[in-house]
């Protein structure tokens, strides 16, 4: 294992106040062999003189500097300069436990595996919640068990539905460490813009589509940062909509070239139909818009034939009550009760998939 590189990848975009928290948290990593890549995506707030500090401290830390294109050519860059057979990302305002690398790296190669992911813990303020992911047990998932991650990636099916909010949580890279081989050329697409929730998606989408075993392991070693108040996850986005279609669209065209269409049917509707709570969330977050406005904006959606087609299909009877509320008034195009829903009603399970 001592011949083993890990390419940690960070990009760095105005989080100075966390950053040291973050690198530190690398650096002391348990297992050395690391190659640690901090890419500033044009910071102007202190961040970028940090990194450069880390770098003249540590021989292990590599400095990228450019102007800011979003979190996407960031990692990309990060890629374009990854050297080791694992890639392992890490947010700038997040910080991973001591052992993470190390326990990842022996588990991959423990199990031969493209793929080893993990749980993670939302930081707020005042407390941490532990997100679980897959269930309580490691696990090595290959042929169809491999297969129904995968699917599961893509979308929630049957009972998978009644909690929504686990389906972009599987999305994000900062609980995976991926093999290099896998990753090959594969790219982030910087055709959707900063805050549009697809990024991540993607990425994964490809990737899973060329790994064939994927070991799962209980642990909580990622520190998910929820009191950044200045995270684009909190901002309003005018082209959410269309840049959610456009990632619809691509994951499509993996999926066909993988020969999956049939087999993620459900999971892409599912997908899509529950998208329409972060379109509402989306909507509530532009506070100069009236109550008519708002209206106006979540009926355009509901119209969308990407989004009504979806909801027509959805099955939301696995559902606790207040969901069933928001999507049988999306079926039903009543977009005055789900603006309502998202901005009123003080339901944690809707905030957490912000």
């Amino acid at each position: 294992m001592e011949n083993c590189t890990v390419s940690v990848i960070v990009p760095v975009y105005n989080v100075g106040k966390y950053l040291r928290t973050c690198v530190d948290s690398i650096i002391r990593q348990t297992y050395r062999n690391l190659q640690i890549i901090l890419v500033d995506d044009g910071s102007s707030d202190g961040g970028e003189r940090i990194c450069d500090e880390y770098a003249e401290a540590d021989p292990r830390v590599e400095v990228i500097h450019q102007k800011n294109a979003g979190s996407s050519s960031a990692r990309n860059s990060g890629l374009e300069a990854a050297r080791g057979e694992y890639v392992i990302f890490v947010d700038g305002d997040d910080w991973i436990d001591s052992t993470l690398c190390e326990t990842a790296v022996k588990t991959a190669r423990a199990y031969s595996a493209d793929i080893v992911t993990w749980s993670y813990v939302r930081e707020f303020q005042n407390k941490s919640i532990p997100k679980p992911l897959y269930g309580t047990e490691n696990k090595l998932c290959v042929d169809e068990e491999y297969k129904k991650i995968y699917r599961r990636l893509v979308g929630p099916v049957g009972k998978e539905t009644a909690l929504p909010q686990n389906m972009e949580a599987l999305s994000s890279v900062g609980t995976k460490l991926y093999k290099c081989s896998c990753i090959s050329r594969l790219r982030f697409s910087t055709a959707l813009t900063a805050g549009s929730g697809g990024e991540d998606f993607l990425f994964n989408v490809a990737c899973f589509a060329k790994a064939r075993r994927l070991y799962y392991m209980n642990t909580y070693p990622y520190h998910y940062r929820k009191f950044n108040s200045a995270s684009l996850t909190h901002t309003y986005n005018l082209e959410f909509v269309s840049m959610r279609k456009y990632m619809y669209q691509e994951m499509n065209n993996v999926l066909k070239e993988a020969g999956l269409t049939e087999y993620m049917k459900t999971a892409v509707n599912n997908r899509i139909a529950i998208d329409v709570l972060g379109v509402g969330l989306n909507i509530c977050r532009k506070n100069n818009l009236s109550r008519r406005e708002k209206n106006a904006e979540m009926h355009k959606a509901l119209t969308d034939p990407v989004y009504r087609d979806a909801l027509q299909q959805f099955d939301e009877r696995y559902m606790p009550l207040y969901w069933r509320m928001y999507y049988r008034s999306a079926k039903k195009q009543r977009d005055g009760m789900m603006i309502w829903l998202c901005s009123t009603i003080p339901i944690p399970a809707l905030k957490a998939v912000t």
